[in-house]
């Protein structure tokens, strides 16, 4: 029952908390009613007072000599791809992916050669064809 007594802390922890929250509140409702108190007595006691003087005495800056501070260094300009650039290279890019498309329809065209031979010379050799082959159907 552990989380029994934690959640008594917790409770006990919070009523805690709202009574100082509370008490700090009616403390703050009291002042405001008392200074509103003294201002209806007295409305002109707000009013601004006098400025103070300050505490620190101000005297004249004096001439100060510009630190040898060396000039901003600018950065190195920013190549910009100029649109020939991207069309050259977007161009190349479109001529390998044919290239490649060109070499598998080759090789597509090779092997299906190599098979319909070797089925032709399989069907040409067997015994068990009718004669003429299959072109009769």
């Amino acid at each position: 029952m552990k989380w029994a007594s934690e959640r008594d802390n917790l409770i006990a922890q919070t009523k805690a908390f709202v009574q100082s929250v509370s008490v700090r509140r009616a403390e703050t409702v009291t002042a405001a009613a008392s200074i509103r108190s003294v201002a209806i007595e007295n409305p002109f006691s707000f009013v601004n007072p006098a400025p103070e003087r300050p505490a620190v005495s101000i005297r004249p800056i004096e001439r100060v000599e510009p630190a040898n501070v060396p000039p901003p260094v600018e950065p190195a300009p920013i190549k910009v791809a100029v649109q020939s650039d991207m069309r050259k290279e977007i161009q190349s890019r479109v001529a390998a992916f044919q290239a490649h498309q060109h070499r598998f329809h080759r090789e597509r065209e090779a092997y299906f050669n190599s098979v319909f031979t070797r089925v032709r010379s399989v069907i040409d050799n067997d015994p068990k064809t009718p004669p003429g082959g299959l072109d009769n159907f």
